[in-house]
């Protein structure tokens, strides 16, 4: 079977995660890799066993390569999707897509006119453990889903230089990690009314600012849907919230302890209806990033230019919500 060519546009540590799992892919190989920096290139080059390309616009140029994975700071986003497509190659696009939904409106647009694929990389969405969870929502498990709590939270040491807290880079826990909870509850929304996604009819936030750079150190949210859904929404970058996911319903509850590293070590659902507990483990040997690289994949070789599981109309409906939570909380970029 061919493989889908890759080029990897930056090298930071998410790229390093993703380039070890192309390594063992059945369905992508890593062909190069571009930095600003020469050094930093020929660095992933000699660790990668690929080329080191120096310059964004020269990988692009590049004609063995198929897709291009965009894992540049965040506000950078933005223009790399547009150019990859410009240049007709599809797209694997680090989260969150972009700062804003018009710019990921501009991007779906240009998508469309190209006829390239452009996917949002939520690699927890394409793990068995998701479609399972969604399989046991959508088929009432436990009645009708009420309430759905997702967060997503740990404690890093303040640097105001760090892409995490920095102005410039994006930094603030809603772009960083608030973007996985949006994206679950709005997706288990829509799983409850047989739908792949759901968009909020109101929003209510509150969060904390750090005092140098004024993006958002913690951070929650109140989300109503149709069809009397509620869900709350947490994240951190200076509070350990951990991870989890509880859903509930008018007969049981559910509760995932791995929702977004799907498959980890210990990874289970919890499943409690009329005083019976039932623990589905779903733990997984297979790497959590090849599922992700397995769809876009998949597309490729179909002809399709939107996944079923992470389309461009769910992440701009994502990114609605997320410009609306942080610019609530006093975050503006």
């Amino acid at each position: 079977m061919k493989r889908l060519r890759f080029g990897i546009l930056a090298t930071g540590t998410i790229s390093r995660r993703l380039a070890k799992t192309m390594q063992s892919s059945t369905t992508c190989e890593l062909v190069a890799a571009a930095s600003r920096s020469e050094k930093k290139a020929r660095e992933f080059a000699v660790e990668f066993q690929v080329d080191g390309v120096t310059g964004y616009e020269a990988l692009l140029e590049r004609d063995d390569i198929d897709a291009i994975y965009v894992a540049t700071p965040h506000p950078q986003h933005y223009k790399w999707c547009l150019r990859a497509i410009e240049h007709g190659r599809h797209v694997l696009c680090e989260k969150p897509l972009t700062m804003t939904l018009s710019e990921t409106q501009e991007i779906a647009t240009a998508a469309k006119s190209r006829g390239v694929l452009v996917m949002e990389a939520f690699m927890y969405r394409h793990h068995p453990q998701t479609k399972k969870l969604l399989e046991l929502v959508s088929n009432g498990t436990i009645g009708e889903v009420r309430w759905i709590q997702a967060d997503f939270g740990y404690d890093a040491a303040y640097d105001a230089s760090s892409r995490l807290f920095a102005k410039e880079l994006g930094g603030g826990a809603i772009l960083d990690v608030g973007c996985y909870t949006v994206s679950m509850v709005r997706m288990l929304a829509g799983a409850a009314g047989s739908r792949d996604f759901l968009e909020p009819v109101f929003i209510s936030a509150v969060g904390q600012l750090n005092e140098r750079e004024n993006t958002d150190n913690v951070a929650g949210a109140l989300l109503k849907f149709s069809g009397n859904v509620l869900a709350t929404v947490r994240c951190a970058t200076r509070l350990n919230l951990g991870q989890s996911v509880r859903i509930e319903g008018t007969q049981g509850v559910i509760e995932v302890n791995q929702p977004w590293f799907a498959g980890s070590k210990g990874a289970t659902i919890v499943i409690r209806t009329s005083g019976e507990e039932m623990i589905l483990e779903t733990e997984t040997a297979t790497d959590l990033y090849s599922f992700m690289l397995d769809e876009f994949a998949a597309c490729w070789r179909e002809g399709r230019t939107t996944s079923r599981g992470m389309s461009l109309a769910d992440s701009a409906g994502n990114m609605q919500v997320l410009e609306e939570w942080y610019r609530a909380v006093g975050v503006s970029y």
